[in-house]
């Protein structure tokens, strides 16, 4: 049971590309997510009551549904929350019928940056720490997420975010030199407003050397600057091509107790296509990938002005980042690895 759809980055990332993988093994997989990318989206925004609660019944009735199938299946994983509620009703049904597995990526015990949480935040760490104990075992994306559940008498495993080289490989024999030197930047809606805070750092930069600030996803609205921006909206056949494309990319995190604890996707993605980084220095990646020698880091705006001229001006130094940072995410972060621990934990049951 998933979140979203396949066009739901977490869903996407967490379940969906493991599919292949299991059915290789001999599994058959069958995957119900709680609402599709439009819905979500939906959810994402301060939409009205009569709005939000008529999706809210439409995932109540999914579920249910779910619930009334649960016995067919061998093993249940649920990723996510089963509901945009405050508590964990539907998991303590599912409990009752079912052992399940409870996978996350996100500490959504803590405050969320954002205030279009669809989660909402009345009793979120209470909730979360309910679920990990209703749950048979816990997959954290890392250490402090895992630690969260077995701080709750669970039994809990690192399932890191996983990245498909083979189509990064891929994206990157079909690169192709840009005209103008390209920083890169692709996220969601929600995370845009990070990108907002070194824009006016790109401006000042556009005037002296120009290059061609590309966006992935986001909000097509919102993007209104002035100096020339390509924007593009995700698609998922596009997306690793998309990736390669970039001849640096920018990653500005806030730093929030919530992205402390987290894995930086994008940072991943990015590196995993041989791409220089110069990145916030929040989450657990910062950790993994040393300053100058997987990636650049940047506190403050006079930091991210030196540090994107530095990389602009240094082919050499950006080769080097971009292939050690390649190297790097490999080691911990390929979904063939990835999958044989996911497997080991579905296959102990």
């Amino acid at each position: 049971m998933t979140q979203g759809d396949q066009a739901t980055a977490s869903s996407r990332h967490r379940v969906y590309q493991f599919v292949p993988l299991l059915e290789k093994a001999g599994w058959d997989v069958v995957i119900s997510p709680a609402m599709t990318a439009a819905e979500y989206r939906i959810m994402s925004i301060k939409a009205d009551p009569l709005t939000r609660g008529r999706q809210y019944w439409r995932i109540m009735t999914r579920r249910f549904r779910d619930l009334h199938h649960i016995q067919e299946f061998d093993r249940v994983v649920i990723q996510r929350p089963i509901l945009p509620a405050p508590w964990p009703f539907m998991e303590k049904s599912f409990a009752r019928h079912k052992p399940f597995i409870f996978d996350y990526e996100e500490a959504f015990y803590l405050p969320a940056e954002t205030t279009a949480n669809i989660w909402g935040e009345h009793r979120q760490t209470q909730r979360i720490s309910d679920i990990c104990q209703l749950a048979k075992k816990v997959l954290g994306a890392n250490e402090i997420l895992a630690d969260f559940a077995r701080g709750h008498g669970t039994e809990a495993h690192v399932v890191p975010m996983a990245i498909d080289f083979e189509k990064a490989s891929d994206a990157m024999a079909r690169r192709h030199p840009n005209p103008t030197f390209t920083i890169g930047w692709f996220g969601s809606g929600l995370a845009q407003p990070s990108l907002e805070k070194v824009i006016p750092v790109l401006k000042s930069l556009h005037q002296k050397a120009p290059f061609a600030l590309k966006i992935i996803g986001g909000m097509p609205h919102a993007v209104n600057y002035a100096f020339p921006v390509e924007w593009l909206p995700w698609e998922i056949e596009k997306e690793n091509d998309h990736l390669a494309s970039f001849d640096m990319a920018i990653a500005p995190i806030p730093d929030t107790p919530r992205n402390r604890t987290r894995t930086s996707f994008r940072i991943l993605q990015y590196l995993a296509h041989q791409v220089p980084v110069l990145a916030s220095p929040v989450g657990i990646q910062a950790g993994e990938l040393k300053e100058g020698e997987h990636i650049v880091y940047a506190r403050t705006p006079e930091e991210w002005s030196d540090k994107i001229v530095m990389l602009m001006k240094d082919e050499s130094l950006r080769n080097r980042l971009a292939v050690a940072g390649k190297d790097c995410v490999r080691q911990s972060h390929d979904l063939n690895n990835v999958f044989k621990k996911l497997f080991q934990v579905l296959d102990a049951e």
